[in-house]
């Protein structure tokens, strides 16, 4: 085909008439050139994108309704987090298992003869690499792309049908919300928040702590040597966790950082440092209470990934809580130090807490390490039971106390428990 002087195209016996900017093989007549100046400008831009470059040279044509730019971006990220995490997976099950290849044990006659703690070894852990590799994947974007979805209005029509997809997938019982009716959340976002009716969930009177959440145990006991049992035979770092303490800046050792969080202890009335943790899935009640009465005196956040605590994940990667964006409230109960950690996770960019306005999560520009701190001028007594915030979605409550010696819990690990219900009595 040929340009002529007026900018028009002569097509071939094709039919196909193609803009001068996708032609290759035009020759330019006069000011061609100058007079589709702006057009290629606006082309040339367009075509920097993966997507548009494959159209313009496969078709050459223009698509009539182009995808937004936001889309193709997220697009992208999700086809790259797919390939990461299947490889990831895949990987992951090889390790599990590669002692077995090449193995020349008859499994029909001799079974007896494999190791039976491989086969049963459940103790197997990432590689810094593999975390390293996790870390990439831009689960923050994803994060806030999923809250941006579930933000969307919904068709009064079309309510009922999507919401009750989402109980009928995660086992949601509507029969506890204070609204039982779905026509009257406008999106996915205000059911995750929603109220439960008065009395469903009492809270028990026995001094001590209660559950902030409906969820699962997945670790309690007490803290050892600086250490916080993040499940069974995986430790990270309180210090780590929680931060430099504000009121001591030194450098201590992991001991001695414990202990300077024992505010009540001596001689005559020793105390401990327990924790327990209890995580929430998609399907459970996504709001979250005071377990005690104490008061907060400050606010530490810190910005961090977004990984997945999903139990499963949390036995792979030791130092998770430690990785991941956590905004910890800390204060005083009657037994001294208590402490009560929301933890960010995969598509719960967004915690909310009722008495902090200023708090803002899941921000564009963040840095690895990085924390604001936040005092308050007049301590917030909280009440056992009490509105404390709420999640997007479900994820993970820390809770790390101090406690007279010999305090005891009632729960087991991965118990299902709901909020008001006890977990350890003094």
């Amino acid at each position: 085909f040929i340009t002529r002087k007026d900018g028009s195209i002569w097509t071939d016996t094709a039919g196909v008439s193609l803009p001068p900017v996708f032609s290759h093989h035009t020759t330019s007549v006069d000011n061609f050139n100058r007079d589709n100046y702006g057009l290629k400008s606006q082309l040339k831009q367009l075509s920097k994108d993966s997507l548009w470059s494959s159209l313009t040279r496969k078709r050459g044509i223009l698509p009539s309704n182009p995808l937004n730019r936001e889309a193709l971006d997220f697009f992208n990220s999700l086809y790259l987090t797919s390939v990461i995490v299947v490889t990831l997976l895949a990987y992951n099950r090889y390790k599990q298992n590669h002692w077995l290849f090449g193995t020349k044990t008859d499994i029909e006659f001799n079974f007896h003869t494999i190791n039976e703690t491989k086969l049963h070894r459940v103790n197997h852990y990432v590689s810094d690499i593999e975390i390293s590799l996790y870390c990439l994947l831009p689960l923050r974007t994803m994060s806030r792309i999923w809250g941006q979805i579930n933000s969307i209005p919904l068709p009064v029509s079309m309510r009922k049908v999507v919401i009750n997809g989402y109980i009928k997938s995660f086992g949601c019982n509507l029969d506890e919300a204070l609204d039982t009716d779905l026509t009257n959340y406008k999106n996915l976002s205000e059911f995750f928040r929603r109220s439960l009716r008065p009395g469903v969930r009492p809270i028990h009177p026995a001094p001590g702590v209660v559950s902030p959440a409906d969820g699962t145990v997945l670790h309690f006991g007490q803290v050892w040597d600086g250490r916080i049992e993040q499940v069974k035979g995986i430790t990270y770092s309180l210090r780590k966790f929680l931060g430099p303490q504000i009121w001591c800046p030194t450098q201590d050792s992991p001991i001695d950082y414990q202990r300077r969080l024992l505010l009540n202890n001596s001689p005559s009335n020793p105390t401990a440092l327990y924790s327990c943790v209890v995580y929430l899935s998609p399907g459970d009640y996504h709001r979250f209470h005071s377990p005690a009465d104490w008061s907060v005196d400050y606010r530490r956040h810190f910005a961090g990934h977004l990984l997945s605590v999903n139990p499963g994940v949390v036995r792979l990667f030791p130092q998770l809580f430690t990785l991941n964006e956590r905004v910890v409230y800390s204060g005083r109960w009657p037994y001294g130090y208590f402490s009560m950690t929301a933890v960010g996770a995969t598509a719960v960019g967004t915690v909310r807490v009722y008495f902090d306005e200023d708090l803002v999560t899941n921000e564009r520009q963040w840095t690895t390490g990085d924390y604001q701190d936040r005092g308050f001028t007049d301590r917030v007594d909280m009440v056992k039971g009490g509105d404390f915030g709420e999640f997007n979605l479900g994820s993970t409550i820390v809770l790390i106390f101090e406690a007279p010696v010999g305090m005891e819990f009632h729960v087991s690990a991965g118990q299902r428990v709901k909020y008001g219900e006890l977990l350890a009595k003094i």
